[in-house]
């Protein structure tokens, strides 16, 4: 989610998700309202704006574990 659908979620009367009420800390997801995903049109319609949405955050791509394992000069000797 990003601020391209995050309207969809604010419509539909969602909030951040808050995983402590005596923490006034929110995550910054939402969960999907209940008639989205009783409905397998609405829900791949906002499945797909979610994806895109992943697509276009600026995150650091996560290295893979296989590739910290060949690079560790103990490990990678016997691989």
């Amino acid at each position: 989610m990003d601020d391209s659908n995050k309207s969809d979620y604010e419509r539909a009367g969602m909030e951040p998700f808050q995983a402590f009420e005596d923490k006034p800390m929110v995550m910054p997801y939402y969960e999907v309202p209940i008639d989205i995903l009783e409905n397998r049109e609405l829900l791949a319609e906002w499945a797909k704006k979610s994806l895109f949405a992943s697509r276009n955050t600026d995150t650091k791509p996560k290295k893979q574990r296989l590739e910290k394992v060949v690079n560790n000069p103990l490990i990678g000797l016997f691989i």
